[in-house]
């Protein structure tokens, strides 16, 4: 059970924030605490690019022809565009080793191929 709202306020204004050395935040996909920083602002300038831009990290079965269509509150995002979610979600992350399948035996879980 949760407690009343002003318990979760309390503990997001008691919250800190740690930054990673700038050696670690080198290797990561932002490549600064300052670009990281620096997305909200980009994706309020410019959301139709900065969308754009974050879909072209996903596989898409067909790109979209329109970044977003209309406006709040009838607007869709990725007009024409069709993705699979099993691909975005799960199989790129798991290494061609890892790939096999799993199925359920009576003794447990095995690896099937």
């Amino acid at each position: 059970m949760t407690g009343p709202p002003e318990d979760a306020a309390g503990l997001i204004g008691a919250s800190r924030l740690y930054l990673p050395d700038a050696g670690r935040a080198r290797g990561t996909h932002c490549g600064s605490v300052e670009a990281w920083e620096g997305l909200p602002a980009r994706s309020r300038e410019h959301p139709d690019e900065f969308w754009a831009d974050v879909a072209r990290e996903l596989k898409w079965m067909r790109p979209w022809e329109v970044v977003r269509e209309g406006h709040f509150p009838d607007f869709k995002y990725f007009v024409g565009g069709i993705g699979s979610p099993t691909v975005n979600l799960l199989d790129r992350h798991l290494a061609p080793s890892r790939a096999g399948r799993v199925r359920d035996t009576e003794s447990g879980p095995g690896r099937v191929g």
